[in-house]
């Protein structure tokens, strides 16, 4: 690995985004800070990126990967570094969120994140969902370890993992949550986010979930629900519809478990 180095207009460049601790930039604030046009400014924001001083974040923006990382220039360890640099409506959830809150043992590598712009990030590190305009809500700063990004809530992360099932996410993560930790859970609010999404199904899944986990609902959430169509569903949409006559369908959600139920046993007490 090569060690890095600096030219002097490079080295004033580093000096300031160290000393001011910022840390992103992007072309514009280059050619101000240093007096050179944009296309020189980009010029030398290419030539910090191959030396390992600077990390691509988005496009046009860059995340500063400061002197204290070592010769060599390891990149950041907080993917927030990454988004905080984002200028779009966008917030982290599924497991991840989920995770930073408490509600998972421990923060995944790739990130979902949800937004309604077609964006571009390090497709190892993160998952983008776009979604409609009106399906951006149910989230909140969040500090992750520093640097404060939007984070979904308990319920909304709780939510996309059905909504938006990814590696590790899904019917089976969401109902060890509830078995576990569901008392942390506002059980309306999940259901409810659920059918905001959209999906009628969706909030049948998720009301069926709540009740197999033993957690309470309120009745106008039930009857809020009732009102979509019954037709009977898979828990697990992405498993096969279970045969009748082995996983009866359940009478209030019109839901067939098509996934072991003892999945959702506690594990530890609640």
């Amino acid at each position: 690995v090569p060690v890095r180095t600096l030219g002097e207009r490079e080295a004033e460049l580093i000096l300031h985004l160290e000393w001011e601790g910022i840390n992103t930039v992007c072309a514009d604030d280059v050619a101000q800070l240093l007096s050179m046009s944009t296309v020189a400014a980009r010029a030398l924001l290419a030539r910090l990126t191959r030396k390992g001083w600077l990390e691509r974040a988005t496009r046009g923006q860059y995340c500063l990967i400061p002197a204290n990382r070592g010769a060599e220039g390891f990149a950041t360890s907080n993917p927030a570094a990454i988004l905080y640099a984002l200028r779009v409506p966008y917030f982290v959830s599924g497991p991840a969120a989920l995770a930073a809150r408490g509600l998972g043992d421990q923060v995944p590598y790739r990130w979902d994140v949800m937004t309604d712009r077609r964006i571009s990030l390090p497709a190892g590190r993160f998952q983008v969902h776009v979604l409609r305009p009106h399906l951006v809500f149910g989230f909140e700063p969040w500090d992750w370890h520093g640097i404060a990004i939007p984070t979904a809530t308990s319920e909304r992360a709780l939510a996309d993992c059905l909504y938006r099932p990814t590696r590790g996410a899904g019917v089976t993560l969401v109902g060890q949550i509830l078995a576990n930790s569901g008392r942390k859970i506002e059980t309306a609010t999940f259901v409810m986010t659920c059918l905001r999404l959209g999906r009628g199904t969706l909030a049948r899944r998720a009301g069926y979930l709540v009740d197999v986990t033993g957690l309470p609902l309120p009745n106008s959430v039930r009857e809020a629900i009732a009102r979509h169509d019954a037709r009977p569903i898979p828990l697990d949409k992405t498993r096969a519809m279970p045969a009748s006559e082995t996983s009866p369908v359940d009478p209030v959600w019109r839901v067939a478990p098509n996934v072991p139920l003892g999945e959702f046993t506690p594990t530890r007490p609640r």
